[in-house]
């Protein structure tokens, strides 16, 4: 995704000014870049739409800092209200050429497996994974194409398509997804539908049966 976001310096610290500048709409932030850090504050309309669309934290977003200094960065850290859930602090990490980053990129499954057809079902066992590089390889998505999975086929850390620039900061080599049997594969169309006709008949049979039984007798003692 295309990310913009126009940002200010601030020069306000402290709780009643941080509340002071959300009261006006606004999120305070800091841009961090070699063990320095810019205090900023930006709308916070932009942030939620630039969320809304697509925001994570391998976007790389244009940031315009007070009409003079283009820097691009990702985000390092976003902090919510507990109970709103509103957006109040953001912390960017400003792209350096040639300097290595450590983020986590999201796993995209693209197309429907040959295995959803025939009735599997589709497990993702990692959302994303963690990777260290240089912004010159980084990637937003991790995008694997899944059509040709059927029943029982997966796919691995090691079959990812991703740049071999890449340090993958991940054990061994775990299955990321994968196609997986469900009941109608197990049993087979046939057999589950029997079974459950099955159970609708003996649902439908119990009340009719418990009608049809005899009284017990009962003998009053004197």
């Amino acid at each position: 995704m295309e990310a913009k976001l126009a940002v200010k310096r601030r020069q306000e610290t402290g709780k009643n000014e941080m509340n002071r500048l959300r009261s006006a709409g606004n999120v305070p932030g800091n841009v961090i870049y070699e063990g320095n850090s810019i205090m900023i504050s930006f709308a916070k309309a932009n942030i939620q739409k630039l969320v809304q669309t697509g925001l994570r934290q391998s976007t790389v977003i244009d940031m315009d800092i007070d009409g003079s200094q283009q820097s691009k960065v990702v985000v390092k850290e976003m902090q919510r209200h507990p109970v709103t859930g509103d957006i109040v602090h953001v912390d960017f990490y400003r792209l350096t050429p040639g300097k290595k980053l450590t983020l986590s990129v999201p796993v995209r499954p693209q197309g429907v497996a040959i295995g959803i057809k025939n009735g599997g079902a589709m497990e993702q066992f990692y959302g994303s994974v963690k990777i260290r590089t240089t912004p010159e390889f980084l990637k937003e998505t991790i995008d694997v194409d899944v059509t040709n999975l059927d029943v029982g086929q997966g796919v691995r850390l090691s079959m990812l398509p991703v740049p071999k620039e890449w340090e993958i900061r991940l054990e061994g080599d775990p299955m990321i997804l994968k196609c997986s049997r469900s009941r109608m594969t197990v049993e087979g169309p046939e057999t589950a539908a029997a079974t459950a006709e099955g159970a609708a008949a003996g649902a439908a049979a119990a009340p009719a049966a418990a009608a049809a039984a005899p009284a017990k007798k009962t003998t009053d003692k004197k």
